[in-house]
């Protein structure tokens, strides 16, 4: 049989002690607990460890030479208890995860200064990624996880919805279109200048969609790649923008107010992605559970 651990810490006591009985005291069990544990690291290991005399025992040339390295295998197991502990009590660790722009300027600050002086020792690293590359970086490794909304589904992907969101025309409070009623619908968002993102782009496509469905004629006065680029043509006062509520925060954009469109109402999710048969990290359930908390808050 291989030694076990506690054989090695008897040795390694015995060693340093030269007495059974100092060596039981320092692991709190019996004397003749540990002389058999003694026996059996010798067995195990085919040598005599200690001459036995009356009054202590001496250790042997092998003793001297399996020294060095019982003592460094108590001080890894020791080193990997603790850090199993402090990632089990998230006190340490490391995380990476990926997020779209939008959503890592427009939510993900909050989270992470939330995070940080929760979690001070843990370190992060946010992938800053377009939709097309959510799933991707977490299939690659680069990411543990993913936050937005991805343009197509994966099979090996677990997507699961941390916010339900829908679409909104997002104007200046200071700016609010005459057009816009109570309920503003899509009939009326469409007649006014709109800045929304180019084509290819997941919520460009649901617009496109929304707008085929009802008949209605779309043709944006801008058209931008990034989200938060819209949101800040928007800021300025050049438009309305037709995006998700939840982009909107209110140390970025505090100007700017988002009302659900209507008729219809045209739901787009913020979804979690990881792998399928990978278990989240401790770190990595620490920050959804501060990201849900936050999203919970606004």
């Amino acid at each position: 049989m291989d030694p076990s651990l506690r054989q090695l810490q008897a040795f390694v006591n015995v060693y340093h002690s030269g007495s059974l009985t100092r060596a039981a005291d320092k692991l709190c069990i019996t004397q003749s607990a540990v002389s058999v544990l003694i026996q059996q690291l010798e067995r195990s290991l085919g040598v005599r460890l200690f001459d036995r005399t009356s009054k202590a025992l001496r250790p042997t040339p092998a003793a001297q030479d399996a020294l060095a390295t019982a003592e460094r295998i108590i001080r890894d197991v020791a080193h990997l208890t603790s850090s199993a502990k402090g990632l089990a009590e998230r006190s340490r660790g490391r995380l990476s995860f990926a997020a779209t722009s939008a959503v890592a300027a427009g939510l993900m600050p909050a989270v992470i200064d939330t995070f940080r002086r929760r979690y001070p020792n843990i370190s992060l690293t946010m992938l800053d990624v377009g939709s097309d590359n959510l799933t991707t970086a977490v299939e690659q490794g680069e990411a543990e996880f993913s936050i937005g909304t991805p343009d197509t589904l994966n099979d090996s992907i677990v997507h699961t919805t941390i916010l339900r969101d829908q679409l909104s025309v997002i104007y200046r409070s200071d700016m609010p279109p005459p057009a816009l009623r109570r309920h503003p619908t899509w009939e009326d968002v469409v007649k006014l200048d709109c800045i929304t993102v180019r084509r290819g782009i997941g919520i460009r496509t649901l617009i496109d969609r929304t707008c085929d469905e009802l008949g209605l004629p779309f043709k944006p006065l801008f058209e931008v790649s990034y989200l938060t680029t819209a949101l800040a043509l928007t800021a300025r006062g050049l438009g309305v923008a037709i995006l998700p509520a939840y982009l909107i925060s209110s140390l970025q954009f505090p100007n700017l107010v988002a009302r659900q469109l209507y008729k219809p109402v045209v739901g787009r999710d913020l979804c979690l992605m990881h792998l399928k048969h990978k278990t989240l990290s401790p770190a990595a359930l620490a920050l959804v559970e501060v990201l849900r908390g936050t999203l919970e808050k606004r």
